[in-house]
Order: structure tokens, then C-alpha cells, then sequence
């Protein structure tokens, strides 16, 4: 007569891949949220910067670009800079006279 159900190393192998998975699962969950608060950080700075320079309060420069058909763009320069730590990242936004 057969023995029904399953063997020891069945149940053992089963547990490991089942482990393995979870591991996995967990490691992939914790990247996810890290790389997602990260970029709400960076976001927010964005924002932040952008409504800065938007309202004019951010410093401004006078510039002329001339171009390649020699016409000229008269305007004014805003730079705001944004980003974690000193990672140089800027918002640039150049308005027409």
C-alpha cells in the first residue's frame, strides 16, 4: 500500500523556494519605498523652487540671445536652483521683455 501526502524533502524544498520568495518580495518593497521617498523629496523641492521663481523673487539678470538670422530676444533670466544636497540642478526660466 502507497503512502499518501507529502515527503519530508518536499515539505523542505517547498519551505526554502517559499522563504526565498518572501525575501525577495521584501527586498524588492523596501527599494520601492526608499526610491519613492526620495522622490518625494526632490519633488517637493521642485515645487518649492519653482513657485520661488515663478513670483519673481528670485534673482534676475537682463540678457539678449541673438540668433542665428541675427534677431534679437531682449528678456530677463531667473535661476533657482533645487535638488538634494549640492547637486546642482537649476530651474531656468527666461521671460521676454
Amino acid at each position: 500500500m502507497r503512502n499518501t501526502g507529502f515527503s519530508l524533502v518536499e515539505v523542505l524544498v517547498a519551505l526554502l523556494i517559499a522563504v526565498i520568495t518572501v525575501i525577495t518580495l521584501l527586498t524588492f518593497l523596501t527599494t520601492s519605498l526608499r526610491i519613492y521617498h526620495n522622490s518625494n523629496k526632490l519633488i517637493e523641492r521642485i515645487h518649492a523652487e519653482a513657485s520661488y521663481v515663478e513670483s519673481y523673487m528670485a534673482p534676475e539678470e537682463d540678457l539678449t540671445i541673438i540668433m542665428n538670422n541675427g534677431k534679437t530676444i531682449d528678456g530677463k533670466l531667473q535661476i533657482g536652483e533645487y535638488g538634494l544636497g549640492n547637486s546642482g540642478k537649476r530651474i531656468i526660466l527666461f521671460r521676454r521683455n
